[in-house]
């Protein structure tokens, strides 16, 4: 079930994946859950990853996790595993939506390579003054007069001159942005933006790079201006719907807003309350301590791993692409100059690209992936190089020793990956688009 706007079909589509439950194995997540509820198509030579995702999910005891992976283009695995709601007993679909959060910009990214294709900007323009925001200046300060010159090419390379760990993340200061421009809370994109125009940057654009969520935020506006339009409705129609998305959205912060669909969500690393960003006391940190409509272009976005499968196909460099043209995703992933190498002039071993990381293997292979963290939730997206693309996305955020979920799968799940010998030579897509799923059983 999705929201009202959704077919009479997709309502029955979910019912079927909910009591569709293949396997049933052993979890001990607590006493009150001696069982772990799968759900998705079983499929024997694909057992390996069945049991990884479970033995993963006990041993660091997180709610729930959907995965899914393409070979070819084609879906040959998708399954939920767990609990998309722990209270409510809601058992975790292949399709069920996540806060993907940083995944978000390799979405901003494409919007802005489309953007540059139909010629309305220049990946080359400058930023800033294209935007024509007023800057907030306390008594006595400036503009830096390097901030006019950072570039759009600078931002979606996170080479802009901002670096929150020399300076501060004004992502996750909404509070103190709000007191400071003397606005009620939460801080509207606008507003972060306002507030960081009057602040030195922290190193000269373009001659270093620093993650950034602060850039993919101006990115947003920057779509906005150009196409005329919200960002999720220009994201909405011109990269989504042509792929054939169309339950992907940008998600609320409060857990009564959550869609159908949408799971819970359980902080393993901020179980306790923390202040809330729109100035009424304290929240559990994946409801209120930070305010996510302010963070849309670089951390907004929910969606179902097998949402995310249908744009990593859409951008991988093997195949036909129904929204970029070859040239541009080969820009999206190149190496950038100066930011790509170290000082000595030496290749990094890992560098950003737009809206990616990229690595290259020893056999030549290049990686390109995202992980993605907020209070609840941890995703990764991987384009591996090789016709196998995959995304694991989890309701909780750290394992059981305060590692970030994804990070501690990505290893696990590539070595799972290049383990398996025989692949199916189904395609799962159609069971996700109003038939019913070909193979049920129940399995105890």
């Amino acid at each position: 079930m999705r929201p009202s706007s959704a077919q009479p079909w997709a309502v029955v589509r979910r019912l079927i994946l909910l009591f569709t439950i293949f396997l049933v194995l052993p979890l001990g997540l607590s006493a009150s859950d001696p069982e772990l509820p799968i759900v998705g198509r079983n499929e024997p030579t694909l057992a390996v990853l069945d049991a990884l995702v479970v033995s993963f999910l006990k041993q660091n005891r997180v709610p729930g996790a959907a995965v899914a992976v393409t070979r070819q283009g084609r879906l040959i695995y998708a399954k939920g595993f767990g609990w998309a709601d722990v209270i409510g007993k809601h058992p975790m679909a292949p399709d069920s939506l996540f806060r993907i959060a940083s995944l978000s910009k390799a979405i901003t990214a494409c919007a802005i390579m489309k953007l540059a294709e139909s010629g309305v900007i220049s990946v080359g323009d400058h930023a800033f003054p294209y935007l024509e925001i007023k800057p907030f200046l306390p008594p006595g300060t400036t503009v830096d007069p390097r901030l006019d010159r950072i570039t759009i090419w600078q931002l979606l390379h996170h080479s802009g001159g901002f670096d929150r760990l020399q300076s501060f993340d004004p992502a996750l200061s909404n509070l103190e942005i709000t007191r400071t421009l003397k606005v009620a809370p939460p801080a509207n994109p606008t507003d972060i933006i306002r507030y960081m125009m009057g602040r030195p940057l922290d190193f000269t654009p373009g001659t270093d790079d620093a993650y950034s969520n602060f850039g993919y935020l101006v990115l947003g506006r920057i779509i906005e201006k150009a196409s005329g339009k919200s960002y999720e409705d220009f994201v909405r129609a011109e990269i989504l719907k042509p792929l054939g998305i169309s339950d992907m959205r940008l998600g609320r912060t409060f857990q009564e807003a959550r869609v159908a669909g949408e799971v819970s969500y359980y902080s393993a690393r901020h179980p306790e309350p923390g202040p809330s960003a729109f100035g009424d006391g304290r929240r559990p940190y994946p409801y209120g301590v930070w305010c996510l409509e302010s963070m849309d272009a670089f951390a907004g976005w929910i969606a179902s791993p097998i949402d995310l499968m249908k744009f990593a196909n859409a951008l991988d460099p093997s195949r036909p692409s129904p929204l970029l043209t070859r040239s541009s995703i080969e820009q999206v992933f190149a190496r950038p100059e100066t930011t790509g190498y170290y000082p000595d002039g030496m290749l990094k071993e890992i560098y950003m690209a737009c809206g990616w990381y990229v690595r290259t293997l020893s056999d030549g292979r290049k990686v390109a992936y995202h992980r993605g963290l907020l209070d609840g939730t941890s995703t990764l997206l991987v384009l591996g190089g090789n016709g196998m693309n995959w995304a694991v996305f989890f309701n909780s955020d750290t394992g059981s020793h305060g590692q970030e979920l994804a990070l501690l799968m990505e290893p696990l799940i590539d070595r799972a990956l290049g383990s398996i010998t025989q692949w199916p030579s189904y395609d799962l897509y159609g069971e996700f688009t109003g038939r019913p799923p070909s193979e049920t059983q129940t399995c105890q």
